[in-house]
Protein backbone atom coordinates (compact mmCIF):
# COMPACT_ATOMS: atom_id res chain seq x y z
CA UNK A 1 0.00 0.00 0.00
CA UNK A 2 1.17 3.46 -0.81
CA UNK A 3 -1.48 6.10 0.00
CA UNK A 4 -4.10 6.10 2.46
CA UNK A 5 -6.59 9.17 2.05
CA UNK A 6 -8.97 9.60 4.72
CA UNK A 7 -12.22 11.65 4.28
CA UNK A 8 -14.78 9.94 6.20
CA UNK A 9 -17.05 12.78 8.12
CA UNK A 10 -20.65 13.15 9.58
CA UNK A 11 -22.67 15.61 10.57
CA UNK A 12 -25.60 15.35 12.54
CA UNK A 13 -26.04 17.99 15.20
CA UNK A 14 -28.77 18.62 17.32
CA UNK A 15 -27.67 21.27 19.06
CA UNK A 16 -27.81 21.24 22.78
CA UNK A 17 -30.19 18.14 22.37
CA UNK A 18 -27.75 15.76 20.97
CA UNK A 19 -27.32 12.55 22.67
CA UNK A 20 -24.96 10.85 23.58
CA UNK A 21 -24.98 8.38 21.41
CA UNK A 22 -24.78 11.23 18.50
CA UNK A 23 -21.84 12.69 19.95
CA UNK A 24 -20.02 9.28 20.20
CA UNK A 25 -21.33 8.61 16.66
CA UNK A 26 -19.57 11.68 15.41
CA UNK A 27 -16.23 11.38 17.20
CA UNK A 28 -16.27 7.38 16.11
CA UNK A 29 -16.31 8.57 12.36
CA UNK A 30 -14.63 11.69 12.56
CA UNK A 31 -11.44 11.32 14.66
CA UNK A 32 -11.64 7.31 15.89
CA UNK A 33 -11.59 6.29 12.12
CA UNK A 34 -8.40 8.00 11.34
CA UNK A 35 -6.77 6.39 13.59
CA UNK A 36 -8.06 3.03 13.26
CA UNK A 37 -7.00 3.47 9.83
CA UNK A 38 -3.84 4.46 10.29
CA UNK A 39 -3.28 1.81 12.53
CA UNK A 40 -4.19 -0.88 10.24
CA UNK A 41 -1.44 0.08 7.37
CA UNK A 42 1.43 1.55 9.18
CA UNK A 43 3.13 -1.17 8.87
CA UNK A 44 2.38 -1.56 4.71
CA UNK A 45 3.07 2.44 4.66
CA UNK A 46 6.48 1.91 6.49
CA UNK A 47 7.38 -0.97 4.08
CA UNK A 48 6.23 0.96 0.68
CA UNK A 49 7.62 4.37 2.24
CA UNK A 50 4.04 5.73 1.59
CA UNK A 51 1.52 8.37 3.27
CA UNK A 52 -1.51 9.54 5.05
CA UNK A 53 -3.45 12.18 3.81
CA UNK A 54 -6.46 13.16 6.14
CA UNK A 55 -9.03 15.70 5.06
CA UNK A 56 -11.50 17.63 7.44
CA UNK A 57 -14.37 19.94 7.53
CA UNK A 58 -13.50 23.96 7.78
CA UNK A 59 -15.40 23.64 10.95
CA UNK A 60 -11.85 22.25 12.13
CA UNK A 61 -10.28 25.84 12.13
CA UNK A 62 -13.61 27.55 12.33
CA UNK A 63 -16.24 28.00 14.87
CA UNK A 64 -19.77 28.36 13.39
CA UNK A 65 -22.57 29.61 15.17
CA UNK A 66 -25.42 26.53 15.90
CA UNK A 67 -22.56 23.66 15.16
CA UNK A 68 -22.04 21.75 18.12
CA UNK A 69 -20.99 18.09 16.94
Amino acid sequence: MDLLINLACTYQDDGFASSREDWLQALNVNLVSAIALAQAVHEDLKASGGAIVNFSSISAGCAQTGRWL
